[in-house]
């Protein structure tokens, strides 16, 4: 009876992980799109004119803006995502184009190059070369 309960416990606790783990991915992603810290002013780069990058305070952004995208699908433990990869790749596109980021100042990793020692390599690199001005 009581081994009944505990293994009914841990599959909900399980099912509640896996759910929470596959939601908070797509919520972290719309939260980062939607609330990106800076507004960017964009001018027609055909036309030769720069595009300046302003706060919401209606000050230029100084410094670089990098990103670091993560994207697994794949996950050694756990159930497969199916979207994961391509949402993260979709939110970098997003970024670059629409927000104006750097392609020199980015960073990723997917899937079986996601490790723990490549993002906190990824990391390391990113401590030693993001300045006092720039955004990550």
């Amino acid at each position: 009876m009581e081994s009944d309960i505990a293994s009914q416990i841990k599959t909900t606790i399980h099912a509640m992980i896996y759910n929470m783990r596959k939601y908070l991915l797509h919520v972290l992603i719309i939260s980062f799109v939607f609330l990106v810290p800076t507004i960017i002013h964009s001018a027609e780069e055909e036309r030769g004119m720069a595009v300046i990058p302003v706060s919401p305070t209606g000050h230029q952004v100084r410094g670089n803006q990098w990103l670091f995208v993560i994207g697994i699908n794949t996950y050694l433990e756990w159930s497969r995502l199916n979207t994961a990869v391509n949402d993260a790749k979709t939110v970098r596109d997003v970024l670059l184009k629409r927000y104006h980021f750097d392609k020199h100042h980015l960073l990723e990793l997917y899937d079986e190059a996601a490790t723990r020692s490549n993002i906190l390599a990824k990391l390391r690199y990113l401590a030693n070369r993001v300045g006092l001005h720039d955004s990550l």
